[in-house]
């Protein structure tokens, strides 16, 4: 989890006047390393998980305030499919820290995926990165109190984006 800060360290090189991150989410690792160097730096900063509906354990857990085990089913975004083990570090970062979550389904994963290969130059997308792609690129406001990003976003922002979103999944 402390390595995966890095992607914290990153995105606030790049954009130290960020308001909000989005991060994949399977067992908290990257967002548990990502938050805690983000909320370092700026408290303010919110930090949005999102998950497959398919496998939202992390989300789950942390409503309920424990480890939950619940069933997870198989998702186009594999990365964060699975479990979360008993005493894990991430665990109480994720309960502290993130702000809110997204869920999405599996409908809205593959619709991110062909507007991706279909109008932004054919760019196939890591399954991980679909979760986010998908609340970036349609400007869903699925978070109470969060304006949409607009789906006349910049070419230099989306861009931008999405190389961050590409570089920390690969």
């Amino acid at each position: 989890m402390i390595g995966q800060g890095t992607v914290g360290y990153e995105i606030y090189s790049e954009l130290p006047e960020v308001d909000f991150v989005l991060v994949s989410v399977g067992g908290g690792g990257l967002i548990g390393g990502t938050v805690a160097f983000l909320k370092d730096r700026n408290p303010k900063i919110k930090v949005i998980g999102c998950q497959p509906r398919n496998s939202k354990v992390m989300f789950e857990s942390v409503k309920a305030g424990h480890i939950q085990h619940e069933p997870s089913y198989d998702t186009l975004s594999d990365g964060t499919a699975g479990d979360i083990e008993d005493g894990s570090v991430t665990f109480p970062v994720c309960s502290k820290f993130v702000d809110d979550w997204i869920l999405v389904d599996e409908q809205q994963i593959s619709d991110a995926v062909f507007f991706m290969l279909d109008k932004h130059h054919k760019h196939l997308l890591w399954p991980t990165s679909r979760c986010l792609v998908l609340w970036l690129c349609f400007g869903k406001s699925v978070l109470p109190g969060y304006l949409p990003i607009p789906s006349g976003i910049s070419t230099r922002t989306f861009y931008l984006l999405l190389s961050i979103i590409i570089d920390v999944i690969c």
